[in-house]
């Protein structure tokens, strides 16, 4: 039986998708989802940046304090400057420090302790610069970073390392995000891995101040398609729109340790941080922009600086999402761009001199040197005809598509570079019922798939056309029964079942047929009963009789009497009578006293009896009110006075007495009266 097949249509020419923007979707479907597309700007800490022209060239502008805009320690720049030799840019990424991928997959740095981009690596696919270090993705998904190793954040040791650091443990990263104080990888299989610090929960556990030098997964995290970071928290969108976050929350916002579902917001397509910064930007898919955390730059965009603790809605007609440390960018349909928060001198409004805007603010690209928002101009076009069978799933680039009609999608590299038609045709499935019984322990076998249950089921072949067809399969299991029986077979007998014949104690199973025609199973203990004759021995007097089985005997001799057992077997009972001589035949008392003196002159000191042919006797005595006092047995109980509880010498009086014998036969007898204690 097979599963839903995916089509997914590919070009061999378009195996890299570029793009610029720090939110970055470069062709692998990681970064964002849905329509989302990056423009070519792009920001820093507090620099922001492009890639113009067709040699693909580098500008930026803003704050140069860490030379973080790659021409040396020269002052902020108000308008955009080429960086020297950064072109045939491919994507780039900024911080306090920088670092750029050219299209011939080497990668660059700079800031900080290096005043000029510096080749550090090759083979390299993804980019992602901090306050202090860059971490490069290679193309085989293995993670290195340049810069200071504090706490851990490159997954491998601590310590500065100007050369690169290989990630322990990681050879399948699709992106790579840092914190100030952690790293974030998000993996090939939509999970996510980090370490470092522990100190603002970024690890995604509630253990604090914890290093963790090897990066370990964050539970709770599954389907993931984006990442970001900024100084405290980190935020992940999945492949269905929703945005998790985890870490330690500032000012007015909530501490998370462990991943939680931002319920506020949905349907997102793309999220934006920056490390060392304290905010988030989230775009839906309806072009709304949300930002939240610190605000005492006014970064956010709500018009105040008062800090935000869930997403809040900024703007709307947005594209492009791009927050930096105290500012924010956004790119609307219209290709403008807006900014949000500090200025710095008005490096980062492209020479507009406010100090800061509390609401999104329109900025002019005229007279600045450089190109206009884009994703790019046509330059291919291609009609692909498809046959889709129903019930399958053709993807191309971004889209999803399961019906008939005709489908267009946008390819980039540096820019919008090729658009594809496809004209897609439904070939419809066709269906096959069939019917079967079976009996409970049969097994039925169609098309190489076994069933053994009541039900419906279905099963896809393909036809001559490559597509499903189903099998409508009805299944009827007929029951088998199943008997459990305990036979008991008499002396010389025995039991039939079927056509076996049993007379052995044992278990025997024999499978015969039901009336459905199924089989019926007959489970068989049989057990062989013995003979249970036996000899009954009796004695009575030579004068008394005796009534068996109701039958009178006075006379010694043997007596036969024949029974069925509760199993039906013949038994025997044999009396076997005999007669006492006349002395064993008398019993009973011989004397009663009827007072004693226990005074200790032994003479008449104790309360007794004289007996004859008794073999046991049990002596109670009582008091004037009736209450027990004293007990005795044995074949001569006696009383010496006293009771039995405390043993104390009882008061002269007259006590009641009773006496139980039992007698060589048996027989038992009650004597009663009274006897005067006297002292």
């Amino acid at each position: 039986m097979r599963g839903m097949r995916k089509v997914i249509i590919s070009l061999s020419f378009f195996w890299f998708l570029v793009c610029h923007a720090q939110t970055a979707f470069i062709g692998d479907m990681f970064g964002g989802r849905l329509w989302y597309f990056p423009t070519n700007f792009s920001v820093g800490s507090y620099s922001a940046h492009t890639v113009c022209g067709d040699s693909n060239q580098l500008y930026s502008w803003g704050s140069n304090v860490h030379g973080e805009l790659g021409f040396g320690n020269i002052p902020s720049q108000y308008l955009p400057v080429k960086v020297p030799g950064m072109n045939n840019i491919n994507y780039y990424s900024a911080g306090y420090v920088a670092g750029a991928i050219k299209k011939d997959g080497t990668g660059w740095v700079w800031g900080k302790k290096l005043n000029k981009p510096t080749q550090v690596i090759d083979d390299v696919k993804y980019i992602d610069a901090g306050d202090k270090s860059v971490t490069f993705i290679k193309g085989d998904g293995t993670v290195w970073s340049v810069g200071e190793n504090d706490y851990g954040c490159f997954g491998n040791g601590q310590g500065y390392s100007s050369d690169p650091v290989k990630m322990k443990g990681v050879d399948n990263a699709v992106r790579v995000a840092n914190g100030s104080y952690t790293t974030t990888i998000l993996l090939e299989t939509g999970e996510v891995m980090t370490c470092g610090y522990n100190f603002y929960y970024g690890l995604g556990h509630s253990q604090k101040n914890v290093i963790v030098t090897e990066p370990t997964l964050v539970p709770g995290l599954k389907d993931i398609v984006a990442i970001a970071s900024n100084r405290f928290v980190n935020i992940a969108l999945d492949r269905k729109g929703d945005v998790f976050i985890w870490g330690y929350g500032h000012g007015n916002w909530n501490t998370q340790y462990t991943v939680r579902r931002l319920e506020e917001i949905s349907n997102i397509v793309a999220i934006s941080a920056r490390n060392d910064g304290a905010h988030f930007m989230a775009l839906d898919s309806a072009g709304n922009c949300y930002s939240w955390g610190h605000n005492y730059y006014a970064q956010l965009g709500t018009g105040n600086k008062k800090n935000v603790s869930v997403p809040t809605l900024v703007a709307s007609d947005v594209i492009d999402i791009l927050a930096g440390e105290s500012f924010s960018y956004i790119i609307k349909k219209d290709w403008s761009v807006w900014c949000a928060g500090s200025n710095h001198g008005g490096s980062i409004s492209l020479g507009n001199f406010w100090s800061s805007s509390q609401s999104f603010t329109k900025l002019s690209l005229e007279n600045t040197g450089i190109c206009n928002v884009k994703y790019a101009n046509f330059t291919k076009k291609r009609i692909v005809n498809v046959s889709l069978c129903d019930g399958d799933t053709l993807i191309f680039g971004r889209q999803t598509v399961v019906a008939e009609g005709t489908y267009i999608d946008s390819f980039f590299s540096l820019v919008l570079d090729s658009i594809h038609t496809y004209n897609v045709s439904l070939i419809p499935r066709q269906t096959q019922s069939l019917q079967y019984t079976i009996c409970g322990n049969e097994n039925l076998v169609v098309n190489g798939v076994k069933y053994d249950s009541n039900g419906v089921f279905l099963d896809t072949l393909s036809n001559i056309f490559g597509c499903d067809s189903i099998l409508k399969i009805k299944v009827k299991v007929l029951p088998i029964s199943v008997t459990n029986q305990i036979v008991h077979v008499c002396p010389l007998g025995q039991v039939t079942v079927g056509n076996s014949t049993y007379s052995k104690q044992g278990l025997y199973f024999d499978t015969l047929t039901n009336i459905l025609g199924c089989d019926s199973i007959v489970h068989t203990k049989v057990i062989e009963e013995k003979d249970y004759s036996f000899i009954d021995y009796k004695e009575i007097c030579s004068y008394d009789s005796l009534r068996y089985q109701g039958v009178s005997h006075d006379k010694k001799g043997l007596y036969i009497y024949s029974f069925k057992t509760v199993w039906g077997c013949d038994s025997n009972y044999v009396l076997d009578l005999d007669t006492f001589d006349y002395n064993k035949c008398f019993h009973g008392l011989t004397y009663v006293p009827n007072s004693f003196t226990p005074n200790g002159d032994l003479i008449n000191d104790d309360f007794g009896f004289s007996f004859l042919n008794i073999i046991n006797a049990e002596l109670r005595i009582f008091n004037s009110w009736g209450e027990l006092i004293f007990t005795a047995s044995g074949t001569d109980p006696r009383w010496d006075g006293a009771g039995t509880k405390n043993h104390e010498p009882c008061k002269s009086g007259v006590y009641m007495y009773q006496l139980y014998t039992t007698a060589l036969d048996s027989q038992s007898k009650k004597y009663q009266g009274t006897v005067s204690l006297l002292r």
